[in-house]
């Protein structure tokens, strides 16, 4: 739910990246567009090939660190080039999220329950998405671009310290 907040609360608002903190014509969206698509098919093969390798909680746990820290990068970069490399890293390590917390269901779930807990995490995330959609121009408005994606980048962050094992923290 964490990470629909997050996704939610800067999904529309990277026109205003571009336009606000890069100062270009919202044209030139697609600039900040391509890397992120080239990051996702990379980081799919990427995550693909070492998901045996490496732990699901780790998997997790890393993706949810790396997209904070390339949502605030982007939030706080006026930059072409930098916010294209945060872009780039975003989708990089995205499918880690996904694979990882897959993972992570299907080993710590009863079998006979697998279906329902995945069944109630879809809509958790949509609607968490949605909710923060709507509110995203107006939180913008009464904030700021800065503090939009500032406070989606710390949604990846509580979703990472609710991985850490409690004898960890």
């Amino acid at each position: 739910m964490l990470v629909g907040l997050g996704v939610g609360l800067i999904s529309s608002l990277a026109v205003f990246l571009v336009t606000e903190k890069l100062d270009l014509p919202a044209e030139a969206l697609k600039w900040i567009s391509l890397p992120y698509g080239l990051g996702a098919i990379i980081g799919g093969i990427a995550t693909f090939a070492l998901a045996t390798k490496i732990t699901p909680r780790r998997l997790l746990q890393t993706g949810l660190l790396v997209n904070g820290m390339g949502i605030i990068l982007a939030g706080l970069s006026t930059k072409l080039w930098i916010t294209m490399t945060a872009q780039f890293i975003i989708a990089l390590l995205q499918p880690a999220i996904f694979v990882g917390n897959n993972a992570l269901v299907m080993q710590h779930t009863d079998q006979n329950f697998i279906g329902r807990v995945m069944g109630i995490r879809t809509p958790l995330m949509t609607g968490a998405m949605l909710l923060m959609m709507s509110a995203a121009g107006v939180l913008k408005n009464t904030l700021s671009l800065i503090l939009v994606y500032l406070l989606a980048g710390l949604c990846f962050f509580a979703g990472l310290l609710i991985t850490v094992p409690k004898g960890s923290r």
